[in-house]
């Protein structure tokens, strides 16, 4: 029994010093780790933000693309956004062929944060609307037709999309600007 006595009083165990000599380490271990780790977790945010971005770009170019295509215009156009039918609520152009005899117009346009794609009869009723999930088609975006011959109505030419999108995540903005040229 003395011997197991002797064991309870016997003080084993860390020093003061010891103890606060350890904290310090593992205060400074924690304080090179955590910033890397964060780094590390807002590239990843970032990256994963972008990459959304860029398929939202994409989806909504390659509608336009397809639209011309389908629709296979006998003439596209950029009228001057002054006119009252049309308003002056983005960039947009006109498309324009006959089928059957009746002239059937088509306009794509960007407006309000999102890509319309609508048939114009007696005003424009939506055929078709490309709604943006979770981030704005900036005012900063434009669709610019050039016309081989210098007009504004034109049977071949160059159109030109210029897609700024904006998400907002843990009170940071992240745009993506996409730049587009091709030919009709």
């Amino acid at each position: 029994m003395a011997e197991y006595a002797k064991k309870i009083r016997a003080e084993q165990g860390f020093t003061l010093v010891e103890l606060l000599a350890s904290l310090m380490v593992l205060a400074l271990v924690i304080g090179i780790i955590y910033p890397v780790m964060m780094f590390g977790l807002r590239s990843y945010h970032k990256v994963q933000i972008e990459n959304s971005l860029r398929e939202e770009a994409d989806i909504l170019m390659s509608s336009i693309i397809s639209e011309l295509y389908v629709f296979g215009p006998e003439s596209v156009s950029q009228p001057a956004s002054t006119d009252p039918f049309i308003g002056n609520n983005g960039p947009f152009i006109e498309l324009m062929r006959v089928d059957n005899g009746k002239k059937v117009e088509r306009e794509i346009r960007m407006d309000s944060g999102k890509l319309f794609i609508r048939d114009k009869v007696n005003g424009p009723s939506n055929t078709g609307e490309i709604p943006v999930q979770s981030q704005l088609i900036l005012p900063d975006s434009e669709l610019r037709l050039t016309c081989s011959n210098d007009k504004t109505t034109c049977s071949s030419g160059l159109i030109e999309i210029k897609l700024v999108l904006e998400r907002t995540f843990e009170s940071r903005e992240y745009q993506l600007e996409l730049n587009s040229r091709f030919g009709f």
